[in-house]
């Protein structure tokens, strides 16, 4: 069974959200990863998830429970492995460059939060997919 851990963004609550971290509002953003999560399992991946430690809102056990999907704790570096996929949909986390070096393969959703320039996109291009 292949594996795959969602690297789930920094989320801030409900406040606001500046323009310098472009991201969805929490409530849309805990849509998107549930129907992800759901979506994968259904495709008989084995989903874990990474929620940020100082993320304001947390996808409760209960999620992890109905989903059955597992939470990782504990920090990034010393909790993956080399056969698992890392999906993420946010570039604005220090997991995401400690992942460009880990070997592991990634998934990167983009939903045009961030504007690349060409070489940067090509650089990407070389290591995920």
């Amino acid at each position: 069974m292949k594996k795959v851990i969602y690297v789930a963004p920094h989320l801030n609550g409900y406040g606001i959200r500046l323009k310098v971290t472009p991201l969805f509002p929490d409530l849309v953003a805990i849509d998107w990863q549930l129907r992800l999560i759901s979506q994968l399992n259904k495709l008989g991946y084995e989903v874990s998830v990474k929620q940020h430690p100082e993320t304001k809102t947390k996808m409760s056990s209960y999620f992890f429970q109905e989903m059955g999907a597992k939470e990782i704790i504990g920090p990034f570096e010393d909790v993956i492995s080399s056969d698992q996929i890392l999906i993420f949909d946010s570039i604005l986390t220090t997991t995401y460059a400690y992942s460009i070096l880990s070997g592991n393969p990634i998934v990167l959703i983009n939903f045009n939060f961030f504007m690349l320039k060409q070489y940067e996109k090509d650089l990407l291009l070389r290591r995920i997919a």
